[in-house]
């Protein structure tokens, strides 16, 4: 519920984010202030598997390119899984992008038995 997200949010979590080195990807709205774009940048910086070549992949396969975001806006390509959607808040952005979300889900996983 609403308190476990905020410890969430706001408390050390008990494990360390750079053991996540399976291919991750982070779908954040832009508009969310509960979980803000900025807790989700920190979160892909410190999870290895967000820079894995297969989760940027399915990220762009299911999201359009422009949604993807790049540590550096000279780079040519997005150096992280990071899915920025414009305009999109904590809830509106499962209720509308539910089938996305889950194609980059399908997707990781029918190439991890591939």
């Amino acid at each position: 519920g609403f308190c476990q997200d905020m410890l969430l949010t706001s408390a050390p979590w008990s494990y360390s984010l750079s053991g996540l080195t399976v291919p991750t990807v982070v779908v954040q709205g832009t508009d969310d202030v509960n979980v803000t774009p900025a807790m989700a940048r920190h979160l892909v910086s410190h999870a290895p598997g967000a820079a894995h070549a297969q989760a940027i992949r399915a990220a762009g396969a299911a999201f359009p390119a422009e949604y993807l975001h790049q540590s550096d806006a000279a780079a040519a390509a997005p150096s992280h899984a990071l899915v920025l959607v414009p305009g999109e808040g904590h809830l509106s952005l499962v209720l509308r992008h539910m089938d996305q979300v889950m194609a980059v889900a399908a997707e990781l996983i029918d190439e991890k038995h591939a």
